[in-house]
């Protein structure tokens, strides 16, 4: 190895291991052993009950949302291996985000940001909240790794070899499979091609395998969004609004959910104004490199822009990354200005970084932050009593029988995949019918249908799981 490919090794990794770091402070409150999954984290491996299937695995998609085998794979292999276990589950999922740490530092340095700046860049996605929530969230695995094979698509199409075109099509390929917005990678790779004013044809001829899969997916994600339409009424969250006012509300929300700024709209309007400068400011410039990442940072958003009922801070896990490297593409070029100097004095990039690094340190003591953390650290701690009562009370269960459960006001975090997900995946076999309700009124007419065996549990606040009497207790009221 030449002392230059060495010093770019080092570059890197220390890159991922600053950013690497960062991360694992920001989310250090997930490093605890009595942690338990939830939500979506019982409900994905419960699709494979009896392990992965890879005749289940399709190349093209029979659904237009959350056709995403690449991911549910993945998290299926982890449930066999660590079962319920959360903690090493999390270290895989954070093993992934490492590398999406190095590969955006690969791309952050082929558009031209300086090495610190760079860091200082990822420092930042590696902590941002949005990141946080995504990166300890093992149903979240989409995201983080559609943007992984986004990212080595778009890196190796950079660092171009004989075989850089035909693999870069199968890195496309699985991103397609791990979640639907990598649809927009061709674009971005036509966009990189005429921002270094590549002929168009020349650009055909490189990525028409890329094409290809485009043009196929296309066709087949327009014939099921027609039938997914058809058969959604305008209530239910995932209803597509495709029109402008939709659009630019969706893009405020993201931005300002990004940056902290989503509890306060005078904030909104700042940080938006702020990249609205930027953008504009680029074009002034002609920096065709921040261009093309504010470009790919709203093409990543507008499929999840167009459905506002069912907005989530996941979503911003791999745009925000493109935005990021927007601003630093323009805080170099401003500062290029101002000192006349390229490249920049490492003096200049480390005042920077540091103070990138001084304000993440103060974020992560803010209000706003540590409120999303407690929230999830608190609903972990009740699923855990949750999974002990459940699991405690399943030799007394007979299998395809029926389990009543009144959870009054209660969110039973556990049960709300499913609801039978957590049960079926102790069973190893789908084996119940759940039903819930928040009275033991309400869930009486269903109970009296149903003839024995049947079950009626009573959920507490504190995820508490247990059985009793219907009819006495239905009396005693």
């Amino acid at each position: 190895m030449n002392n230059a490919n060495r010093s770019y090794t080092i570059a890197i990794l220390t890159a991922t291991l600053v950013s690497l770091w960062l991360t694992l402070h920001a989310v250090s409150w997930a490093m605890q052993p009595d942690l338990f999954p939830i939500l979506d984290e019982i409900g994905n491996p419960s699709r494979f009950l009896n392990g992965v299937e890879w005749k289940e695995i399709t190349v093209l998609p029979s659904a237009a949302y959350n056709d995403r085998p690449v991911g549910f794979a993945l998290e299926r292999l982890w449930f066999d291996a660590f079962g319920f276990a959360y903690l090493p589950q999390l270290v895989c999922l954070l093993a992934i985000h490492a590398a999406n740490l190095a590969l955006g530092f690969l791309l952050f340095r082929r558009l031209g940001v300086s090495v610190l700046l760079s860091i200082a860049g990822l420092c930042v996605f590696g902590s941002l909240s949005t990141t946080v929530q995504t990166v300890t969230y093992l149903g979240a695995i989409f995201d983080v790794v559609c943007l992984f094979f986004l990212l080595a698509s778009i890196v190796v199409i950079l660092h171009p070899k004989p075989w850089a075109y035909p693999l870069s099509a199968l890195l496309f390929l699985l991103a397609l499979r791990s979640k639907e917005f990598a649809i927009v990678v061709p674009v971005l790779l036509i966009g990189i091609g005429l921002k270094d004013r590549v002929p168009i044809l020349s650009i055909v001829k490189r990525l028409w395998i890329h094409l290809a899969i485009w043009v196929i997916f296309l066709v087949k994600y327009l014939l099921l969004i027609g039938r997914m339409m058809s058969n959604l009424a305008p209530a239910n969250p995932y209803f597509i609004r495709a029109d402008p006012k939709t659009i630019m509300e969706s893009f405020s929300y993201y931005t300002a959910l990004i940056f902290a700024a989503d509890e306060n709209s005078r904030k909104t309007y700042v940080v938006v104004g702020c990249i609205v400068v930027g953008a504009v400011f680029a074009v002034y410039r002609r920096n065709r490199s921040a261009l093309w990442a504010f470009a790919a940072y709203i093409l990543m958003l507008l499929p999840v822009s167009i459905i506002p009922g069912a907005r989530s801070p996941f979503y911003t896990y791999a745009a925000q990354l493109f935005l990021l490297l927007g601003i630093a593409l323009i805080v170099d070029d401003v500062v290029e200005l101002l000192v006349r100097q390229r490249p920049l004095p490492w003096r200049v990039s480390a005042a920077i970084a540091t103070l990138v690094l001084a304000a993440l340190a103060l974020f992560h003591r803010s209000d706003y932050f540590q409120d999303r953390v407690n929230f999830t650290l608190r609903i972990r701690k009740i699923s855990a009593v949750t999974g002990a009562d459940a699991a405690r009370l399943m030799p007394m269960l007979t299998p395809d029988s029926w389990i009543f459960v009144n959870h009054a006001e209660n969110t039973p975090w556990l049960l709300v995949p499913g609801p039978c997900a957590y049960f079926d995946l102790l069973a190893r076999r789908r084996s119940f019918h759940c039903v819930l309700g928040t009275s033991q009124r309400e869930l009486s007419p269903a109970y009296e249908s149903h003839l024995p065996p049947k079950y009626y549990l009573v959920y507490g606040r504190d995820g508490s799981l247990r059985t009793a009497d219907f009819k006495q207790r239905l009396e005693a009221k």
